[in-house]
């Protein structure tokens, strides 16, 4: 009855025994320290006094040994948040002794989910082959033969697959860049023979695939799924500055150049402050170059001076990166739009 009442406030009733006796117990559904359940006696008739056995309480943990001296603590048995990209399911408590987590990276997993990202490109692109194709022996085109607008986006997409990653910067002598740059250095190539089955299509080499996860599995995690990383690179000799944020849906991902001038009183020269070419804005209280150009892809782009040395003048790059999946969804958005696309 308490369980299919309608008017049921969060209770679940349930009958315990003890081999010769049998009890009523209520659990309240509401997790945490803060939630509360009062039974009254009076309205079970008489039939016995209720006592609690066991009271609300928040699940309570320390990752290596952090806080020393108080808990993180979470309303379930389940805690998200403390860890990046990490949660932790509670089974039971040992306060005595230390329990070890070990994550290790899916990687047949991960690999199964670049091969859907491949099947679903050379979807499209057979797609589009389809549309497009000419029959020699017929002398027949199909029903966008020579469309130019087909064409066009078929060209689009496979740049974007093609080229490197927005904001990725390939290594070179003097500066350590990221590992992996373009789909074709984990194994991912159009096959260019003529006549294969496949010609035109992406194929993995699950081999070089591979070889990419076991030397950096988070590099290749960021060439798919970098979601607008900031970064930067300094390339004179004096001064430092670094990314410091940018406007969501808004500032492009790429690289940007950045120039300004430190001042003889040690402030950034409001007229000399530059990101891609264009003017940009200067909170010299804050020490932050924001672009502001309203048509420039830079739009929203802050960069955070951290070295004021008087009389210098700084250039460098801010970056902000990119991965593939994202950027094919930006294209697919930008093709698609019905007012521009």
């Amino acid at each position: 009855l308490i369980n299919s009442d309608p008017n049921n406030p969060g209770v679940k009733a349930s009958i315990i025994s003890d081999g010769s006796s049998s009890y009523l117990q209520i659990r309240g559904l509401d997790l945490g320290a803060e939630a509360d359940l009062t039974i009254s006696n009076a309205s079970f008739f008489g039939l016995g006094s209720f006592s609690e056995s066991q009271a609300n309480q928040n699940a309570q943990v320390r990752i290596n040994g952090w806080p020393a001296s108080t808990w993180i603590e979470s309303d379930s048995n389940t805690i998200t948040g403390a860890v990046e990209g990490l949660s932790f399911s509670l089974k039971n408590a040992d306060p005595s002794s230390d329990i070890q987590v070990s994550v290790n990276v899916d990687s047949d997993g991960v690999k199964q989910n670049v091969q859907t990202f491949v099947d679903k490109v050379n979807e499209l692109r057979s797609n589009f082959k389809t549309l497009t194709d000419f029959d020699e022996t017929t002398e027949q085109g199909s029903v966008l033969t020579g469309n130019y607008g087909v064409q066009l986006v078929d060209s689009r997409l496979k740049y974007a697959v093609a080229d490197i990653a927005q904001g990725f910067l390939r290594s070179e002598d003097d500066f350590l860049g990221d590992a992996f740059t373009s789909l074709s250095q984990v194994g991912i190539l159009t096959d260019a023979e003529q006549g294969s089955s496949t010609s035109g299509l992406l194929i993995l080499d699950e081999e070089k695939f591979d070889e990419a996860m076991a030397e950096d599995p988070d590099a290749v995690a960021q060439l798919f799924a970098a979601n607008d990383i900031g970064g930067q690179r300094v390339t004179s000799t004096t001064g430092n500055f670094s990314y410091y944020s940018h406007v969501q849906g808004i500032t492009q991902s790429g690289t940007f150049d950045v120039q300004y001038s430190i001042n003889a009183s040690g402030e950034i020269d409001p007229d000399s402050a530059y990101i891609n070419g264009n003017k940009a804005s200067v909170d010299v209280s804050a020490g932050t170059i924001t672009a502001v150009t309203d048509d420039a892809d830079e739009l929203g782009m802050v960069v955070k001076v951290n070295d004021f040395t008087p009389n210098t003048s700084v250039e460098g790059e801010v970056r902000l990166k990119q991965g593939k999946a994202g950027e094919m969804v930006d294209a697919l958005k930008r093709i698609t739009n019905d007012q521009s696309g």
